[in-house]
């Protein structure tokens, strides 16, 4: 034995035969063998575990976890470790959705940020703005392009607008003006 902090610990781990009161839930280290389920893992040991609530990582094979566990089911509480590099998923445990909430939130990719949803993803800040800032922005949407706004105002060194059909434009007021050439170029051109 060895005192630690005014603590006795052993050293040595309780072995297989010592038994554990019926009912009283029993802590161990895993390791994720399989899926057998959408919500039930098979682990080494031979037990099935389902995944915690407060677990959001999703267990992946190999994965060695922390297991409670009451009789031949367990519950995973944490995912203790995985192989270097492989991505970590978090999802709800019960299917349900996760929000999170603070004073600020930021979202980092060294390589990529990639938001997307089968619904919609929607952007709201009623008392501030939205800036984005990039080397090159693509835009592209199936239906319709809708903006609303007080004013717009573009800046840009080229600007082609090209349709298959239709350009519409329309003001009280229209000005185009040019430093230098004005070309209108088409089979027929209606004025006034």
């Amino acid at each position: 034995m060895e005192q630690t902090m005014n603590m006795t610990v052993k050293k040595d781990r309780l072995s297989e035969q010592t038994t554990v009161p019926a009912g009283v839930p029993v802590m161990a280290f895993d390791e994720v063998c399989s899926r057998a389920a959408s919500d039930l893992w098979e682990l080494q040991s031979g037990r099935m575990a389902s995944r915690a609530l407060s677990c959001l990582i999703e267990p992946e094979v190999g994965d060695r976890v922390l297991i409670a566990a009451d009789g031949a089911l367990g519950v995973i509480v944490s995912i203790i470790s995985r192989q270097q590099g492989d991505t970590v998923s978090l999802n709800a445990a019960n299917g349900g959705d996760i929000v999170l909430s603070a004073d600020a939130l930021a979202l980092r990719g060294r390589r990529e940020v990639a938001l997307q949803a089968e619904a919609a993803i929607s952007l709201s800040v009623p008392l501030g703005a939205v800036e984005t800032v990039a080397h090159s922005l693509t835009q592209s949407v199936q239906g319709s392009l809708v903006t609303v706004a007080d004013s717009i105002i573009e800046q840009a060194r080229n600007v082609h607008l090209s349709a298959d059909e239709t350009i519409m434009t329309h003001a009280q007021i229209h000005s185009v003006t040019a430093d230098q050439d004005l070309f209108m170029d088409a089979d027929r051109i209606n004025m006034g």
